[in-house]
């Protein structure tokens, strides 16, 4: 579709902006196919591009999920200065995650999307059991009250992570 796109407005540009209303059928031939060509190159890099983007996302979206685990268990302040250190350390992951993400591409889609999926089944399981802190108490600054049952929807995640990632 990318690459259909382009060489159609490619090819209108030429015809209809840089020629206007004479046309003749050598130029005709040759614009279209250097808008082929042209579009080829920039479909082939555009995808390229995105697909490593986008990649990029799903490993900020995975070492964030882990990050999003482990940081209330150190039960910083609510202050100003625990609310800037959660912050810094969030932003840190999730670059971290996105330069995972470009560089490793197959191992970030295996192991991200692996604990991502057993971290919602987890908490799906929460839900109905109890037992895991909310999150928007989190968020909203409120004190997590840790219930020993959330280390075992961790060790659950953690076994679902890596039974996930050998399936």
């Amino acid at each position: 579709m990318i690459f259909l796109a382009l060489t159609i407005a490619i090819m209108a540009f030429c015809c209809f902006v840089i020629l206007g209303a004479s046309i003749s059928i050598d130029f005709f031939a040759v614009s279209a196919a250097s808008s082929i060509v042209i579009a080829a190159i920039v479909t082939y890099f555009l995808t390229k591009t995105f697909v490593k983007l986008s990649v990029g996302a799903l490993g900020v979206w995975g070492f964030l999920s882990v990050a999003f685990l482990i940081v209330p268990i150190f039960h910083l302040p609510h202050s100003a200065g625990g609310k800037t250190a959660k912050i810094t350390i969030y932003t840190f992951v999730g670059f971290l995650g996105f330069v995972f993400g470009v560089y490793k591409t197959e191992a970030v889609k295996i192991y991200s999307t692996s604990l991502i999926g057993s971290y919602f089944f987890i908490r799906g399981i929460s839900l109905y059991a109890g037992g895991f802190p909310d999150e928007f108490a989190l968020v909203n600054g409120g004190d997590p009250k840790i219930h020993p049952a959330f280390y075992g929807y961790c060790f659950g995640i953690a076994v679902g992570t890596v039974v996930s990632v050998y399936l």
